[in-house]
């Protein structure tokens, strides 16, 4: 089964992606951290890491949260 079609996946990488840009509007980058991420997103550390891993969609989100706070 192909990591990139299934569903579960997505989902995963979805929740991530969400929480991380809450969290940096809400905090600031700086002040945010893996557990938070993890916990807002309801995944585990281990899923975190393998999505984080795949891409840099994180850094990503991070430079488009950045766009977004100097709006």
């Amino acid at each position: 089964m192909d990591n990139k079609l299934d569903r579960r996946v997505l989902k995963s990488k979805a929740a991530i992606e969400k929480a991380f840009v809450e969290l940096i509007l809400k905090y600031g980058f700086d002040k945010i951290n893996v557990k938070q991420i993890t916990e807002r997103a309801n995944v585990a550390r281990k899923t975190f890491y393998q999505n984080a891993q795949e891409d840099s969609h994180l850094f990503r989100l991070e430079m488009n949260c950045a766009k977004l706070s100097e709006v």
